[in-house]
């Protein structure tokens, strides 16, 4: 493999899968590229404890990509990007910040993986 499988973009007619699909007897072998290499961006971004899972006015907003895990003081171990919405610069995240109220950067880092379902509504 030179690039992860992407499943929106092999299966394009499907939104998503109700039913679980197994790979039986299957393998991968991925090769040495730039393809597999995280993605990492840092962006400005404002927080309100009021509504304690949107990062508002998130500059560099279309770089973001939807999965990725999200890094800052106010910001748990394992929170992640649920959606970003490029339009009003506004994205979602999986666990609730807490603590340092106001404008400040994050990171976000976007994994590789092999079968990337991150396009997919279900």
């Amino acid at each position: 493999m030179h690039a992860p499988i992407d499943h929106q973009e092999a299966v394009a007619t499907r939104q998503g899968y109700a039913v679980r699909r197994v790979i039986r007897n299957g393998e991968f072998y991925p090769r040495h590229n730039t393809a597999w290499e995280n993605e990492i961006v840092i962006s400005r971004g404002t927080y309100a404890s009021s509504n304690p899972k949107m990062l508002y006015n998130l500059n560099n907003i279309a770089n973001i990509k939807a999965g990725s895990l999200v890094e800052s003081n106010c910001v748990g171990r394992k929170s992640h990007m649920t959606s970003v919405d490029i339009n009003s610069g506004e994205a979602t995240l999986s666990e609730a910040l807490h603590d340092a109220e106001g404008t400040q950067d994050f990171t976000f880092t976007r994994f590789k993986y092999m079968l990337d379902f991150s396009g997919l509504d279900q």
